[in-house]
C-alpha cells in the first residue's frame, strides 16, 4: 500500500515513514465489491479517498434519473471526494459506484488539521500538493462546462474530441461509447449515430475508443 501512496500526487516528495505515520493516524482501509456504492447523493462526507485497487465512476443524476458521468478512476493513487469533506454542512451532490472489486484508503477530516498543527515541512508539501490537485480538477470541470455548453450533440462531440486530443491527430479516449454518452448527458445510440455521421463526412475516424481527427479545420467549425 505504501508503494502506491508514494506515487499518489497527494504524497509526492513525502517519505515512506511519514506516509505510514499519516495512514496510522488518519487512514482507514475500505473494501467494496463490484457495483457497490461508496457514497450516495445527500450522504454526509466522512473521508476523502485514495484508490488503492480497482475502478469506480462518479455520477450525478437529475430528478428524472438521467445519469451524467462526472469522473472515472482506475489509476492507483487517484484522490477523489476531497472537496466535500471540508465544506461546512456539506453533503454529496453526486454518487460513486465501483466497477470492479475495489480497495480504498479513506482519510478523515482531522488530516489537514493535524498537519497544519504540527507545522512540519512535510505538512506544507502535502498542502501544496493538495492545492495542485484542486487546480487540475478545476481545469477539468471548466473543460467539461465548455463541452456541455454546446447547443447540439455534434457541437458537444466536436468539443469533446478537440479538448481530449491534446493537439494530437490520434488519441485514445479514457471513456468507452457508453461512458461518452453518460459524460455528455446523451444516449448511447444517439452518440453512436452522430459519430457515424461525422465519420462518413470525413471529419474523424473512430475505432472503439481510438479517435483519429481527419479534418481539424472543419471540426473547429462546430467547436
Amino acid at each position: 500500500m505504501i508503494s502506491i501512496l508514494e506515487k499518489s500526487q497527494l504524497f509526492k516528495s513525502i517519505s515512506r515513514d511519514e506516509i505510514a505515520s499519516i495512514v496510522d493516524k488518519y487512514g482507514k482501509i475500505l473494501e467494496y465489491e463490484s457495483g457497490e456504492f461508496i457514497f450516495s447523493k445527500a450522504d454526509k462526507p466522512e473521508y476523502m479517498y485514495i484508490l488503492l485497487e480497482g475502478s469506480l465512476q462518479v455520477f450525478s443524476e437529475d430528478i428524472n434519473g438521467k445519469k451524467e458521468l462526472l469522473s472515472s478512476f482506475s489509476r492507483p493513487g487517484s484522490l477523489f471526494a476531497e472537496v466535500y469533506l471540508y465544506l461546512e454542512k456539506g453533503i454529496f451532490h453526486f454518487y460513486a459506484q465501483t466497477e470492479s472489486k475495489t480497495t480504498l484508503l479513506g482519510i478523515n477530516k482531522d488530516f489537514f488539521k493535524g498537519l497544519l498543527g504540527a507545522n512540519s515541512p512535510s505538512g506544507q508539501i502535502i498542502v501544496e500538493n493538495y492545492l495542485n490537485i484542486l487546480s487540475q480538477k478545476l481545469y477539468y470541470f471548466n473543460q467539461k462546462i465548455r463541452i456541455m455548453s454546446g447547443f447540439s450533440l455534434r457541437q458537444k462531440l466536436a468539443r469533446f474530441i478537440i479538448e481530449n486530443s491534446n493537439d494530437k491527430s490520434i488519441f485514445e479516449s479514457e471513456y468507452n461509447r457508453e461512458e461518452i454518452a453518460d459524460y455528455l448527458g446523451a444516449t448511447r445510440p444517439s452518440v453512436s449515430r452522430e459519430l457515424g455521421r461525422m465519420q462518413s463526412e470525413g471529419l474523424i475516424e473512430v475505432d472503439r475508443s481510438t479517435f483519429k481527427i481527419l479534418d481539424l479545420e472543419q471540426l473547429y467549425f462546430y467547436y
